[in-house]
């Protein structure tokens, strides 16, 4: 049950977004300052292979004024591969908090684009929206796909068994 309010809740979420989007004139100055000023924080949430990613970019095409952010970029490498290290897993998320810090700064939205598990996860991301004044929405994405970073079934079975409600 709370799987399909969740995804009655994006499906929502994404309706008032297009509503949004479609509602400006792009002519009317004043009504494009007034999107620029609305700031929201999305919290993709998910197992890997679930297609936050890919809703993510959805998200980034439907509102030009936001910015994606993942601690998976730490990791690809000039040449466009991706090489996981662990050990660097916390700088990752460093990078990933300061980019979120400088799209809100700029007055840009922020889809932050991490599996999110568990609320803690997410908790520097709430108090950010808090501190920007921003709106938060959690879009949990429960599918089942092949995960690009080869992480192992044993894991995304564990990391679904752990998912926590971000904002409750």
């Amino acid at each position: 049950m709370i799987d399909f309010v969740l995804q009655l809740g994006f499906m929502a979420s994404i309706l008032f977004f297009l509503f949004l989007i479609l509602s400006l004139d792009k002519s009317d100055q004043k009504e494009e300052t007034v999107m620029k000023d609305f700031l929201m924080v999305t919290i993709m949430q998910g197992v890997p292979g679930s297609g936050k990613s890919t809703i993510a970019k959805k998200l980034r095409e439907m509102d030009p004024n936001s910015e994606i952010v993942s601690a998976d970029d730490f990791f690809v490498q000039a040449d466009g591969s991706y090489a996981f290290d662990r050990t660097k897993l916390g700088d990752a998320h460093k990078q990933c908090q300061a980019k979120a810090r400088i799209a809100l700064e700029k007055k840009m939205s922020v889809i932050v684009d991490n599996t999110n598990i568990k609320k803690k996860d997410a908790q520097f991301y709430l108090d950010l929206a808090k501190e920007f004044n921003a709106e938060v929405q959690v879009i949990r994405v429960v599918s089942d796909f092949k995960n690009v970073h080869n992480v192992p079934q044993e894991v995304v079975d564990r990391m679904n068994a752990e998912m926590e409600n971000i904002l409750f």
